[in-house]
């Protein structure tokens, strides 16, 4: 065969390889070299973008910007219908008509700033994606937050360690409790394996401490958990927990949540209660007092200890819980009665679960990415029916690289990861939220880690402190633009306000 016979004919294997691992994948030995040729599904997702540089900057300027100007336009909006509203209540009846048609062209102009929020809802890469496009999924949880006065509204925050010392939670907590009012870092654990920015905590003696997932530790034989995710054994010694608070907030209600208690004495500031009968299910006990912002628990007994809450009595309380290398998928395998209890005694509105990273290094191909999503719709499942007063937003996971030769490059099978936990999310019946596109997409995190200061971490996984505040106050935009549209949507007529959209 001659040489040009030789390439033709190499060639023509290689396209007809090709062809097949396109559609199947692979690792395909030719001629003793090992080449790896990932499926159509994969390249199908990857950004045409993919190995140019992104200014960082730029394109958070951008996800910033497509949230703050509709958000003022949306006041703007909400304070002309209330204004026009007010005075026509106080016009002279015989003026009547001319004051209702001022209302009315307010209300054609409120209505066309509602239009274009739900564009931005239905069309920006930036938004929350709500089930059916219809960011009214959201309204109950919301007017919880609202209407939470006399009582708490709790909200948790499920993920891996990219959230881990309250990154991206911090400032929702913050945001949220300015705008409904609350003080409390939620459900702490009883020993806090990670600190947090919210509370310095700390406790006087060792007990066994088991985990629902992640590689923290280990995790317990009967699986009761409940909705914090970690569980401490109490085995007849006594323990003291001492909280205080980090951002300058105070506390005036504390909760002890316990279960498979022998007897147990817990004392709160002074004031020690008793449970000396064990029951099924999960115990709590209950201390009001006077606000503060240092706390001082003693325990002794025999108990498991789901978490101490700590909040104002009012307002909104929300929980982080950073379950270190978890891939989300320990929700089934919790003791559900438990977890169901705790979040409803807790008045759980709303849920947010970010998982997604830690389970790229073990997927290979498309399959196992929907596989992998599928189980994730599962946990979906099993909250909704647990909690079905929550609603959920599923987070979907950050740029991360791996090395590729001597770059750092995106994971490949990450892009077509977020499309198939969005998708089970939509078939679910929950809001998504994809930080991997908000961030830049393919190949973001290297400008990420190369920013100064930097906004990511060396390992191209994690977000830094800064960071994690940039990509937060894009989701929390989302929340308040949501917000302000339910505000919106009331105004002019709750339903009718909706079809005046059209």
């Amino acid at each position: 065969m001659t040489q040009w016979g030789s390439f033709l004919f190499l060639g023509a294997v290689l396209v007809v390889i090709g062809g097949i691992a396109g559609v199947f994948g692979g690792d395909y030995e030719i001629g003793g070299v090992t080449v790896h040729i990932p499926d159509l599904a994969t390249i199908a997702e990857r950004d045409t973008t993919a190995g140019e540089s992104i200014s960082v900057e730029e394109q958070m300027r951008r996800a910033e910007e497509a949230t703050r100007l509709r958000a003022a336009e949306m006041e703007d909006s909400i304070r002309q219908v209330y204004d026009a509203h007010a005075k026509t209540m106080t016009e002279n009846i015989s003026a009547g008509k001319s004051a209702m048609h001022k209302v009315d062209s307010i209300r054609f102009s409120a209505s066309d700033s509602a239009r274009l929020y739900r564009h931005f809802f239905t069309t920006s890469d930036v938004a929350i994606s709500y089930p059916g496009n219809d960011p009214s999924y959201l309204f109950p949880a919301l007017r919880a937050m609202r209407g939470a006065t006399d009582h708490v509204v709790s909200v948790f925050h499920y993920g891996d360690s990219q959230i881990e010392a309250d990154r991206i939670t911090h400032l929702l907590r913050d945001s949220l409790q300015a705008m409904f009012g609350g003080s409390g870092p939620g459900v702490l654990p009883l020993w806090q394996p990670i600190p947090t920015r919210s509370v310095k905590q700390s406790l006087s003696d060792s007990v066994s401490t088991f985990f629902a997932g992640g590689i923290m530790g280990s995790r317990g034989k009967v699986n009761r958990y409940g909705a914090r995710q970690i569980a401490s054994h109490l085995a007849g010694q006594e323990v003291t927990m001492n909280i205080t608070s980090n951002d300058n907030k105070s506390y005036s209600h504390v909760r002890v949540y316990a279960g498979k208690v022998g007897e147990l004495t817990v004392t709160v500031n002074k004031e020690t209660k008793v449970v000396k009968k064990a029951k099924e299910g999960v115990e709590y006990l209950d201390w009001t007092f006077k606000a503060r912002k240092e706390i001082e628990i003693d325990l002794g007994g025999t108990a498991e200890i789901y978490g101490v809450e700590v909040d104002g009595g009012k307002g909104v309380s929300v929980t982080n819980v950073p379950l270190r290398g978890s891939d989300g998928l320990y929700f089934s395998r919790c003791d559900e009665k438990t977890l169901s209890q705790m979040l409803r005694s807790l008045n759980t509105r709303l849920i947010l679960l970010e998982f997604g990273g830690n389970a790229l290094p073990v997927l290979t191909d498309s399959a196992g990415v929907r596989k992998y999503a599928d189980g994730f719709g599962r946990q979906i499942a099993l909250l909704q029916r647990l909690c079905p007063e929550a609603s959920m937003i599923m987070i979907g996971p950050a740029d991360m690289s791996v090395k590729v030769g001597t770059k750092m490059q995106t994971h490949e099978l990450l892009p077509y990861l977020t499309k198939e936990l969005r998708r089970t999310s939509m078939e679910h019946g929950i809001a998504y939220w994809d930080m991997y596109t908000v961030m830049g997409g393919w190949n973001s995190m290297p400008a990420w880690v190369e920013h100064k200061p930097a906004w990511a971490a060396p390992d191209y996984i994690h977000f830094t402190i800064r960071g994690a505040h940039r990509i937060a106050t894009i989701l929390w935009r989302n929340i308040l633009m949501t917000y302000n549209y339910m505000e919106l949507r009331e105004r002019l007529g709750g339903d009718e306000g909706e079809a005046s959209e059209q």
